[in-house]
């Protein structure tokens, strides 16, 4: 799987969208003892976990994309994912190292994908490869506020992302979507997305 794959919705775009398989094994201690196997692509559903978090997101802006979603029949899967990424629109892969404010914020940010539609589909037989790469990554951006937010509801530890405290002061998405746009090649925390997207457009 290339890096950039990892971004929301790239997953697809590379090979396809796999079956999940039969018999899922998860990396040693990505989950807890106690979680019961699934057709995950990749680690394990853990339904305390999952509770858990749905509890605390519940209490904040995200509870109606949570209802919102309520119909895609989304799978969560925690395991050895970073960082956590939505695969065809049905299975979150969550890392399930992260704390579980962390956790939550990025449930957060994939549930604004699957609701919200995936920016793949924004850039896939675009005739306007730049234009249409402008569109994903602002949704994209949106999706990042999203997550920033939640992270500072919930009492997450800091991100990695290198526009957190510029979105802090100025809470502006268009800061966020001009450092995705300046780091096509992706920065910490941040897969290659608009390397990946226009790979996508110009295939």
């Amino acid at each position: 799987m290339r890096a950039w794959c990892a971004c929301a919705a790239l997953l697809a775009a590379c090979g396809g969208d796999p079956e999940p398989a039969a018999s899922p094994s998860p990396a040693p201690d990505s989950v807890a003892p106690d979680s019961v196997e699934v057709s995950c692509p990749t680690g394990q559903v853990v339904p305390e976990r999952e509770a858990r978090l749905r509890a605390l997101l519940a209490e904040t802006e995200a509870a109606p994309l949570l209802a919102g979603a309520a119909g895609a029949e989304v799978v969560w899967c925690f395991g050895a994912t970073r960082p956590a990424v939505v695969m065809a629109d049905r299975w979150l892969l969550l890392d399930a190292a992260d704390d579980d404010a962390a956790v939550a914020a990025r449930v957060g940010h994939l549930m604004h994908h699957v609701v919200h539609g995936s920016p793949l589909a924004l850039v896939e037989g675009a005739d306007d490869c730049d234009a249409a790469v402008d569109r994903a990554l602002r949704r994209e951006a949106s999706a990042y506020a999203l997550e920033l937010r939640l992270r500072w509801a919930l009492d997450a530890p800091p991100s990695p992302f290198e526009f957190e405290p510029t979105y802090r002061t100025d809470r502006d998405e268009s800061a966020i979507h001009r450092y995705l746009a300046t780091h096509p090649e992706g920065a910490p925390g941040l897969d290659a997305l608009a390397q990946g997207y226009r790979a996508v457009c110009e295939r």
